[in-house]
């Protein structure tokens, strides 16, 4: 069982009476926003490459992997190119001077307790080694009301499975987005999902920090904040997922850290 922390655990509470108290509305609302939510495909292109740079001939490439959700497989842009795992890919080359070689797992929907299915009797098989593992999901536990505990449990499991698949030494777990910013969700849902993807964001850092801390843990876990820049970057035509300079900041961001991460050293994030 894992540990929620205070903050957390408050926050949980508050969502229950919420959710206790306007629960018609909410999912009166909720229904709505399904129903009327522009669906976007996946964006395009190649899934696994190789991202060089002219000067790198002596050492193997980085191994880079990125599994996730619908953020993840690029929604919201035309082309893999625009999205998240090549761009990280390119940046992180630039960094830290070596050849990447990158593979993205990720499909719309995914939430922790589909991810981990479709990774151990799907994915596993097929998943190349890593040296550094980007995971993006969440959203989709906070649509499925999933309770923070086992929305840890099961990323957890997520957790050590990809460590065991790809041998990765650094597993970075991004942090969910701030859903009371999406303003495509109406008022009362968009504070109220706000509120719910906080809880479980809060329960991803406490999880985090507990891996931190496990000497058994062969990996290094880290909790991949947001940059404040992205707060100032457009949505797609959904209005919900990441435009083309929302993905570019990100991208951007998420190398850097993963440079730091390696121990590149690069210049601050």
């Amino acid at each position: 069982m894992f540990s929620l922390g205070s903050a957390a655990n408050f926050l949980w509470v508050l969502t229950c009476f919420i959710r206790l108290v306007c629960a018609p509305i909410l999912l009166m609302q909720g229904r709505k926003v399904r129903q009327r939510t522009l669906r976007l495909p996946e964006a395009k292109g190649v899934r696994m490459g190789l991202e060089t740079v002219p000067s790198c001939r002596q050492h193997p490439p980085l191994r880079l992997l990125v599994l996730g959700d619908s953020s993840a497989a690029g929604v919201g842009v035309d082309q893999q190119k625009q999205a998240l795992a090549q761009p990280i890919a390119c940046h992180l080359a630039r960094l830290t001077g070596r050849n990447i070689h990158w593979q993205l797992w990720a499909q719309s929907g995914l939430d922790s307790v589909s991810a981990l299915d479709k990774l151990q009797n799907e994915w596993q098989a097929q998943i190349q080694a890593a040296d550094v593992v980007l995971v993006v999901l969440g959203v989709n536990d906070v649509s499925a009301q999933r309770r923070p505990t086992v929305f840890s449990q099961h990323y957890a499991a997520l957790l050590q499975t990809l460590a065991q698949a790809t041998g990765a030494k650094c597993l970075l777990a991004n942090a969910l987005p701030p859903m009371q910013k999406m303003q495509a969700l109406p008022w009362p849902l968009r504070p109220y999902l706000g509120l719910y993807a906080r809880t479980l964001d809060l329960a991803l850092q406490q999880l985090c920090r507990e891996k931190a801390k496990n000497p058994q843990t062969q990996a290094q876990t880290q909790y991949l904040g947001a940059p404040a820049a992205l707060a100032q970057c457009s949505t797609a035509a959904d209005g919900f997922h990441p435009g083309a300079d929302a993905y570019r900041t990100w991208a951007e961001w998420a190398a850097c850290r993963m440079a730091q991460a390696l121990h590149y050293h690069p210049s601050p994030c």
